[in-house]
């Protein structure tokens, strides 16, 4: 009947879902909050992800899980965060409107952005991609720990086998749609990944130690026991001191880090020695990708060596020529490209702004499509996305993941969803 609840059985209960259908062009079955691992709780924080028990029962699937613990997206935010965070959502175009029904549908598997340290799959809003497609598929979202509960990174968590374990997280997430999926329509078979942002460093152990307040000269056992004990609250504000110690564009705290088991060998490494899956990739970045983490105000040139030089310390002299001549001064050229013109910002910020898109986002980018197209037959589609949000922003970070969600009221004019 039109107005039964979708429900779906899998190995771990049955799920009763619910039909989303506001703002949408066609309604939508979502199966929210569903557990793919155990809650990394008590005993099992800051350990790998464990497969959760078969089950007989019946769970409610109508709303989204808790976000991981981290540092919130965007100030006063109303949020709901819990260590219970490995949970996932499905979403399928209702039944009655899908041709063939029968068959299996592809998927699509969406990883939420957030530098590792912030975001949850609520930030994507997967049931409008789908509801907005002209093609039906089965559409996935999940959360996975994040920050110093996911990414803590030490000779300490090597040694206990504890680097990257939000990355766990996910491969636990990828296993557990190859098998429930069918479940839900999807077909196993062909997956794809889909996803935004998130950068790639690390940061050191200590610090965090010093902050949750561990015993000094403990074993590795001894100082897990006592991270697992402590109030997750002790834990989240020593992450966030960390964090905002270090949150200077790129130099983000609690990230992954070579652990030569999911990331074995430095990751330019890899695509020189052709060590990836080879498939189709769509692959782009956004204009103005540096305006939301540089200063605006930046008015000198020596504040624009100051920044890329405790960014980047190991930059030669001839490194630091070579920026100079590629990203001119525009108070010394009135000529060059990076004049600003806009009021109530620095002579500097187009320039800084520039250089710093290039360097963090535009280039990588760029040498990852160059690499991939380079050594394999499947195609390669790289595309900027220069659709402007905001005259001192630009078409910034994360812009694009506004057309991904098909929303209509992106298109009458709706700002920007917000940094990710």
């Amino acid at each position: 009947m039109e107005n039964t609840p979708p429900w779906v059985q899998i190995a771990q209960g049955i799920y009763i879902g619910t039909i989303l259908t506001l703002d949408l062009p066609r309604s939508i079955e979502a199966f929210q909050g569903i557990p793919y691992a155990k809650p990394p709780i008590g005993n099992l924080r800051f350990r790998p992800p464990e497969k959760v028990e078969v089950s007989s029962n019946t769970y409610d699937a109508t709303r989204l899980g808790p976000a991981a613990p981290g540092k919130q997206l965007l100030p006063g935010s109303a949020m709901t965060y819990s260590e219970d965070c490995l949970t996932v959502n499905i979403y399928r175009v209702a039944r009655v409107d899908v041709e063939n029904a029968t068959g299996l549908l592809p998927v699509v598997v969406y990883f939420h952005a957030g530098a590792f340290n912030r975001g949850t799959s609520s930030s994507h809003n997967t049931a409008s991609m789908l509801a907005w497609s002209s093609q039906p598929f089965v559409a996935v979202s999940f959360n996975y720990r994040l920050g110093a509960l996911g990414f803590l990174p030490s000779t300490a968590t090597a040694n206990q086998g504890l680097l990257n374990l939000g990355l766990k997280d996910q491969i636990a997430l990828l296993d557990w749609v190859q098998e429930n999926i069918a479940s839900f329509g999807g077909n196993p078979l062909e997956v794809t990944l889909m996803g935004l942002s998130a950068g790639a460093h690390s940061q050191q152990f200590a610090e965090f130690l010093c902050e949750v307040g561990s015993p000094e000269n403990a074993s590795d056992d001894e100082i897990f026991d006592f991270l697992r004990s402590v109030p997750l609250e002790v834990i989240t504000q020593a992450q966030e001191t960390i964090f905002d110690r270090y949150n200077t564009s790129l130099r983000w705290a609690f990230q992954p880090v070579i652990d030569g088991e999911i990331i074995r060998r430095p990751p330019l490494d890899t695509w020189r020695l052709g060590l990836w899956h080879k498939m189709p990739i769509l692959t782009g970045f956004c204009r103005n990708e540096g305006s939301l983490y540089v200063n605006k105000s930046m008015q000198t040139s020596s504040q624009f060596n100051d920044f890329f030089g405790n960014l980047l310390p190991k930059l030669s002299k001839a490194d630091n020529n070579q920026l100079k001549e590629l990203y001119p001064d525009p108070t010394m050229q009135p000529r060059c490209q990076y004049v600003e013109t806009r009021s109530g910002v620095g002579a500097q910020y187009k320039r800084v702004e520039a250089a710093y898109a290039h360097y963090a986002y535009v280039a990588p980018v760029r040498q990852t499509a160059n690499f991939a197209s380079a050594a394999m037959t499947q195609p390669v589609y790289l595309y900027q996305w220069a659709a402007v949000s905001s005259e001192l922003n630009g078409a910034r970070h994360g812009d694009n993941k506004r057309v991904s969600q098909s929303n209509s009221k992106f298109y009458t004019g709706q700002t920007s969803l917000g940094p990710v």
